[in-house]
């Protein structure tokens, strides 16, 4: 997928679908993901450590990378999280 055709914009295969990435790692993987124009991103940290960096690196992700409607980094167990 062009990266520079899809930012912005909200086609392409996984537009108006909501993607849950079950994946800690201080939102590394969130925003890789963010270049895509999905209509959410969660991740799951169940460390609150990993949580609060994974929040500061999203908030200081590039705003003009982002393709994806929202990304946000929730601290709990995916196991028996809400959010399935």
């Amino acid at each position: 997928m062009d990266r520079e055709a899809s930012a912005g914009d909200r086609t392409g295969p996984f537009a108006g679908d909501i993607h849950r990435l079950w994946i800690g790692r201080k939102g590394r993987a969130l925003l890789v993901a963010a270049g895509y124009p999905v209509k959410e991103i969660i991740g799951v940290e169940f460390i609150a450590s990993c949580m609060i960096i994974s929040l500061r690196n999203i908030a200081r992700f590039p705003k003009s990378a982002m393709c994806a409607g929202g990304i946000r980094s929730v601290c709990e167990d995916a196991s028996g999280s809400d959010l399935l």
